[in-house]
């Protein structure tokens, strides 16, 4: 928020990385600042957001879950950090509404970072987590815990063996996207000129290192097709703010 608050009132030779974030803070009423106050320059990466469960919970599917929460959504706890509202408490709403879940009486556990979150689950303190597969892959692939379901529209590299939930029958696709924005009202030529440079960036050595290093999926969206991404996700995320029950 200090960072992009900053960048409204910049000239155009400062950018800075965004994410659903700001979209989600202004749903939730915590910013003032949506995507009209910036322009879109690249979407450059996504990661995909997991469904593990603990070893303790004998889970074995996202629609194992799924059916257990539309039976009685109280039966599991859903372990979420660092807050609701962001894209891992959303990516489970937006399944568990899909599957016909009565999304208000799921009982999700709040935890303060990622690493208390992994700690709760692998000693059985909460049933299932959403949260990126990056933060739980080595333990999945180490039989510690168990992926469930991934948010990805493919199997994920590295964990082909984790199904999507639209192989569940669920339809869901959510991608945790970062990429990049500059001050509103850009000049073409500026904005010209960032499509260019952006485009190198991704197709450079030291960015698919980068990318690949932190379990990132190539994503990228030039201006134009990053102006068109965001307006359809500002209505994704009204709804899904709206579904979450925190509007």
């Amino acid at each position: 928020e200090v960072g992009w608050q900053y960048l409204k009132s910049r000239s155009p030779n400062t950018i800075s990385i965004n994410s659903s974030l700001l979209l989600s803070n202004k749903e939730l009423g915590l910013s003032d600042l949506g995507t009209d106050d910036f322009t879109p320059i690249a979407i450059l990466a996504t990661e995909w957001i997991s469904l593990t469960a603990s070893n303790q919970s004998n889970l074995s599917s996202g629609k194992e879950v799924m059916e257990k929460l539309k039976k009685d959504p109280e039966s599991l706890t859903i372990g979420v950090a660092p807050g609701l509202g962001n894209n891992d408490h959303l990516a489970f709403v937006q399944a568990a509404k899909e599957y016909g879940v009565d999304v208000d009486k799921i009982d999700f556990l709040v935890y303060k970072s990622g690493g208390d979150l992994q700690t709760a689950l692998l000693g059985g303190h909460v049933d299932v987590a959403s949260t990126a597969v990056s933060e739980v892959k080595e333990q999945h692939q180490t039989g510690k815990l168990k992926m469930l379901a991934v948010t990805s529209d493919k199997p994920v590299e590295g964990i082909e063996d984790v199904p999507t939930w639209e192989e569940q029958g669920v339809d869901v696709v959510f991608p945790h996207w970062r990429g990049v924005m500059g001050p509103k009202d850009m000049t073409p030529e500026q904005i010209a000129y960032w499509d260019e440079t952006m485009q190198d960036v991704v197709k450079s050595d030291r960015w698919q290192k980068i990318r690949k290093n932190n379990d990132w999926e190539n994503y990228y969206k030039d201006s134009e097709e990053s102006e068109k991404f965001l307006k359809e996700q500002r209505k994704k995320y009204k709804k899904l703010v709206e579904d979450s029950g925190l509007k």
